[in-house]
């Protein structure tokens, strides 16, 4: 079960790598005006695998949801929900995306060092 466990945990991590695939590949074209990509469909792939990612951390996490506590595992888990929530609003409301923009990017770098702290007491501190 540990097996399986680790293995959907690093699962969720490439699948959120692919999606921040997006933030590179939008700098790169702005870069480089010969860079040919559609950024309409990037976007819709960077929203479709977040969500894949949050999906499979839920089920990562399974039983353990139960016993909620303080520690970079489920503060990772916390800013991925918001990050993915952040980016739904930003797709498809109207309204007020300054807002929701800077919360989707510190919502982003919370989750990444937290997701750091989390991979290194798993697998180096316990």
């Amino acid at each position: 079960m540990i097996i399986q466990n680790d293995i959907l945990g690093w699962a969720a991590f490439i699948v959120a790598i692919f999606s921040c695939s997006y933030i590179l590949l939008k700098r790169l074209k702005m870069h480089n005006r010969n860079f040919k990509i559609n950024l309409r469909k990037l976007l819709g792939c960077h929203c479709y695998l977040g969500i894949i990612a949050t999906i499979i951390a839920f089920i990562h996490v399974g039983d353990n949801l139960y016993s909620i506590s303080f520690t970079p595992g489920y503060v990772s888990l916390f800013f991925m929900v918001l990050l993915s929530i952040s980016g739904i609003i930003l797709k498809y409301m109207k309204g007020h995306k300054k807002i929701w923009r800077y919360i989707h990017i510190v919502s982003a770098i919370i989750f990444a060092i937290s997701l750091m702290f989390h991979i290194l007491e798993y697998h180096f501190f316990s």
